[in-house]
């Protein structure tokens, strides 16, 4: 409990304030304004509910990819009935899954060459929390959203997947909590593996091609959609 709440309290008495005064920033460059006092006053009640939302979006982010790490990635045996074999099966899964980030991999294509950050979990994850969910992203964010799927919601998204998938590293479904205390590195990986993929045009025109067919197979967004707003240690395998 104690963990818990030292979480909570940093959260609230700093990450949250970074967050709110880099928004204040944004709408002082547009010409946006807060009146007098107004910040001082309720910064603390604005904290406060930016924590819940940020702990109510990582709960619905794993209830979506548990759902879609059991169904997608085999990682529970449909025709072994010894415990013992079974555990075995699940734990064997997991560990090459996980292994250099193959949960993010969908085969090869037509010359051999993998496709990075392209699997359809990953895929199906991006398309209905980022687009469809009640908390999608998309109602606030369309022109980020529009064209393809933003890197940082493919890294978060392949984070919660993990997370999902990590949760029967023991051969059995064991629930974990989502805290950036476990699963920070996975996200930084992704974004790192991101820069990697920019080096490689080949490999980038591949995961640029495909991040957009997310959106497209969401269907909750078009160039054109009249209320848009304007102006505004996983392994890169480069055979």
């Amino acid at each position: 409990m104690g963990g818990a709440t030292s979480t909570r309290e940093a959260f609230i008495n700093k990450t949250s304030i970074e967050y709110l005064t880099e928004t204040l920033e944004d709408f002082a460059a547009d010409d946006i304004g807060v009146d007098a006092g107004i910040w001082d006053e309720h910064k603390c009640d604005m904290a406060i509910i930016l924590w819940d939302d940020h702990a109510t979006m990582r709960s619905e982010m794993k209830k979506v990819a548990r759902s879609i790490a059991a169904a997608k990635y085999d990682i529970l045996p449909t025709d072994v009935y010894d415990n013992n074999k079974y555990r075995e099966y699940v734990c064997s899964q997991v560990q090459d899954l996980l292994d250099g980030g193959n949960f993010l991999h969908n085969g090869v294509d037509e010359q051999g060459g993998t496709n990075n950050l392209a699997n359809d979990a990953l895929g199906e994850f991006c398309s209905t929390f980022f687009y469809m969910s009640e908390h999608a992203l998309t109602k606030s964010f369309l022109d980020e959203f529009a064209e393809a799927v933003p890197k940082g919601a493919v890294a978060l998204g392949a984070t919660t997947l993990a997370a999902a998938i990590d949760e029967y590293k023991t051969g059995i479904y064991k629930p974990m909590k989502f805290v950036s205390e476990l699963y920070q590195p996975i996200y930084d990986s992704v974004m790192q593996l991101y820069d990697d993929v920019k080096l490689d045009p080949y490999h980038l025109k591949k995961c640029q091609v495909v991040h957009k067919k997310w959106v497209c197979a969401a269907g909750t967004l078009t160039r054109n959609q009249s209320n848009r707003r304007h102006n505004w240690g996983l392994k890169l395998k480069l055979d």
